[in-house]
């Protein structure tokens, strides 16, 4: 959990975010039916805690350019760059329900847009999302 603050002209406002990632430093899994690799296998044994603070940077980076919103624009150009292709098969588990589909977009508010499979297209707000494989692989 990162915390940001800044100071606008009426009162310091806190951020919280809470973000889940998965780096995999020294092993990877075989079965993802996609490519998948671990940092170790290209040289650098690099320790959970040293990657923590390299990782802790990176969101202090990326909080800051998202300003608390304000520059939500930049962080979702950047996400979108790195981010798979639409329509590529994923599923979202809200907790409430369990949504497959493929991945439309991420709209102007950071919400993810999927298409269900019942061609319906749909924003979520929260959940965790999978990848699934890519079609004619198992």
């Amino acid at each position: 959990m990162w915390r940001a603050s800044t100071l606008n002209s009426e009162h310091l406002q806190t951020v919280t975010a809470v973000i889940g990632v998965g780096i995999n430093l020294a092993w990877h899994p075989e079965d993802l039916g996609r490519p998948a690799t671990h940092l170790a296998e290209h040289g650098p044994q690099v320790s959970p805690e040293t990657m923590l603070g390299h990782l802790a940077e990176a969101a202090q980076h990326w909080l800051a350019e998202w300003n608390c919103g304000a520059e939500f624009a930049r962080v979702r150009r950047a996400w979108l760059e790195r981010a798979g292709p639409a329509g590529e098969a994923c599923t979202v588990d809200t907790g409430s329900e369990r949504i497959t589909g493929t991945f439309v977009d991420l709209d102007p508010s950071g919400a993810l847009v999927i298409r269900d499979g019942h061609g319906r297209q749909r924003t979520v707000t929260f959940g965790d999302v999978a990848l699934a494989a890519p079609q004619g692989v198992s």
